[in-house]
């Protein structure tokens, strides 16, 4: 992998955006926010990396509070919204 910056950093993180990244992209036509998404799309990225499924979630966890902390900073109440709710339902699978 190529990183323009020079950065380092757990590999996890960079999965974490993508639960979340199709309902920023068009709020309009939600899918990561359906029901049973949470619990089905990590198995997809579980079972071709072999992560371990609580560190993902703790990393969804991590990346859709600092994501909503953006949005509330920009005033966007819908993708504060769409990251809390994932938010909210990956600290539920994560208990």
């Amino acid at each position: 992998m190529i990183d323009p910056h020079g950065l380092l950093g757990e590999r996890t993180f960079d999965y974490a955006n993508i639960f979340t990244n199709s309902d920023l992209s068009d709020p309009s036509r939600p899918l990561a926010i359906l029901p049973g998404q949470l619990e089905a799309r990590p198995k997809v990225v579980i079972v071709a990396t072999g992560m371990e499924p609580a560190r993902l979630l703790s990393w969804i966890i991590v990346w859709t509070g600092l994501s909503a902390a953006w949005f509330i900073g920009d005033g966007d109440d819908q993708g504060t919204a769409i990251d809390l709710t994932i938010n909210s339902e990956a600290r539920r699978l994560l208990d």
